[in-house]
């Protein structure tokens, strides 16, 4: 039921409505965007005119949706490229340290170093993955406050854009 309160995130969508559309087949993103304005009049308690504005939010997060998927699966597999380049050199370190004249112990103490530095880059890569999700969870947040006020007066303006601004430093700390 995660993606119901995806759709609760949307103006004019309830937690009753979220069900609804589920209900009806409307279970992802790409489902709504997509969505005919005459199948969503059918969604009992849906006003028809917020169904523009509901279709147009939905196309919006899934354009969000998308850019986010995109830039995490850029970073992962910069991660990996890493990772990779990582495992190289302790091949190439193995090979030239092994068999040399170098003490047992600094190999030992090498073949540690190697092995906390693997760890820490498998580390960094579940901090990225976690961050991102962070990061996109805020960032919808706050388009959702700035999507909620922009016909509203000055300090409702001001409020919400404060609110989403306090979303996005939530995410960067």
């Amino acid at each position: 039921m995660e993606f119901r309160k995806t759709l609760q995130q949307i103006d004019g969508i309830s937690k009753v409505i979220a069900t609804r559309l589920i209900e009806m087949g409307f279970d992802s993103l790409d489902k709504l965007a997509g969505a005919d304005s005459d199948k969503l009049a059918g969604v009992a308690g849906l006003s028809r005119d917020a169904i523009p504005g509901i279709l147009e939010q939905a196309r919006h997060m899934q354009e969000s949706q998308l850019v986010q998927e995109a830039s995490l699966s850029e970073l992962t597999e910069d991660a990996s490229k890493l990772k990779t380049e990582v495992e190289r050199l302790v091949l190439n370190i193995r090979n030239r340290f092994d068999d040399s004249n170098v003490p047992k112990e600094h190999v030992k103490e090498l073949r540690k170093e190697i092995s906390r530095t693997l760890a820490s880059l498998e580390r960094v890569e579940a901090a990225l993955s976690e961050q991102l999700r962070r990061l996109s969870k805020s960032l919808a947040k706050a388009d959702e406050k700035i999507s909620q006020v922009s016909d509203l007066g000055v300090e409702e303006v001001m409020s919400g854009l404060r609110k989403a601004r306090k979303n996005i430093e939530k995410a960067v700390d």
